[in-house]
């Protein structure tokens, strides 16, 4: 799953360069180069929102983990091992 994490975060990096690009005066003026930024941005946008939906998933799942593991129960622990 690195290597899909390793693109993903490419792709949010990318992802805010260009939002950065489309607030610089110079694309602003070239409506072409306005227009072939706003379209990169929109293709990337739903990708980048289901990664950070992802890494919210991930990081609840360390804190259900993390709490299961200070329950001291046996059955709970393996329960948050399985996962």
């Amino acid at each position: 799953m690195s290597t899909l994490i390793d693109k993903l975060e490419a792709i949010e990096r990318r992802h805010g360069e260009i939002t950065e690009r489309l607030s610089d005066p110079a694309v602003l003026a070239d409506q072409t180069e306005y227009q072939r930024v706003a379209r990169l941005h929109a293709e990337l946008n739903p990708t980048v929102d289901e990664y950070r939906r992802l890494q919210k998933l991930l990081r609840q799942m360390e804190e259900v983990r993390g709490l299961l593991q200070e329950t001291g129960e046996p059955e709970m622990r393996a329960l948050a091992s399985a996962e």
